[in-house]
């Protein structure tokens, strides 16, 4: 039995450290007209997640509209940083915003730096294109 049982927590080990680590928000954006969800998901390196590494970041709007599950935005984006997370706001039924922050190594979660310069990276604006009835990522 006891055989078994070290076998079986070697390979929960090896499996976790070869395992591509996924972070997906628990909450995702609804647009002020609930006809629209925006998720986030992040996934890291291979059993690396919180490690400073290139991260593919996957930003998606759906329609919520009743008989209409289309997707109206998708788009991943490559990005480097420890421990990434973000915070996504609607400013209209329009037009969505999703700061991304890095919470790494000498930043604490309550906004207080301890080392780093900044924890902000990047500030992404998407914006409904009236024609197509797509969002789009804004270019200011």
């Amino acid at each position: 039995m006891k055989f078994s049982f070290r076998y079986l927590s070697l390979v929960v080990v090896l499996f976790a450290a070869c395992k591509r680590t996924e972070i997906i928000s628990p909450e995702a954006a609804y647009s002020p007209d609930s006809f629209a969800r925006l998720s986030v998901s992040c996934q890291g390196p291979y059993g690396a997640y919180w490690n400073n590494a290139k991260k593919t970041l996957e930003l998606r709007i759906v329609s919520l509209r009743p008989g209409n599950s289309a997707v109206l935005f998708n788009q991943q984006l490559s990005i480097q940083g420890s421990d990434i997370d973000w915070d996504a706001r609607w400013v209209s039924p329009e037009e969505c915003v999703v700061d991304i922050f890095d919470y790494g190594k000498g930043v604490n979660r309550d906004g207080h730096q301890i080392s780093a310069p900044s924890n902000h990276l990047a500030t992404i604006t998407l914006r409904l294109n009236k024609s197509t009835g797509l969002y789009e990522q804004a270019h200011n």
